[in-house]
């Protein structure tokens, strides 16, 4: 492993301004110096990307939700509409046209694409994860 030993100091200074972060590649090479399981060095580990994939994924879905919800609701106002007999007054009270643009915007968004896109990404990266450190 290339790894100046000032590199190793500024890794173990936590309480720095910025601290320097060990990369996936040294804490493996660190792994197979010490004897020691690769996947063990590294388990709980906070991985930056990791963290903001799954709060990107969690975000993503929740923008499904938001999307169907505001479908029904969409739907609601129409039948609330088709009942009424001021149909012009349910719909300057419930808005239905900036809830329309709203739908809109994230059927636009291809969030059901994008989600299924970021758990593909997962899988694999979980794939090749598994290959690399058999348990």
């Amino acid at each position: 492993m290339d790894l100046h030993p000032s590199a190793i100091a500024k890794i173990e200074l936590r309480d720095v301004d910025r601290p320097r972060s060990i990369r996936l590649n040294e804490a493996e090479a660190l792994a197979d110096a010490l004897g020691l399981e690769r996947g063990t060095i590294t388990e709980g580990v906070n991985i930056p990307a990791i963290d903001v994939g799954v709060d990107i994924l969690r975000n993503m879905e929740m923008l499904q939700r938001v999307r169907e919800e505001t479908a029904s609701l969409l739907g609601s106002i129409e039948s609330v509409m088709s009942l009424s007999d001021h149909p012009e007054e349910v719909e300057v009270l419930l808005l239905p046209e900036k809830l329309r643009k709203i739908d809109a915007a994230l059927r636009a968004m291809d969030v059901d694409a994008y989600v299924a896109n970021l758990r593909e990404r997962w899988r694999q990266l979980t794939l090749r994860y598994q290959a690399r450190y058999p348990e």
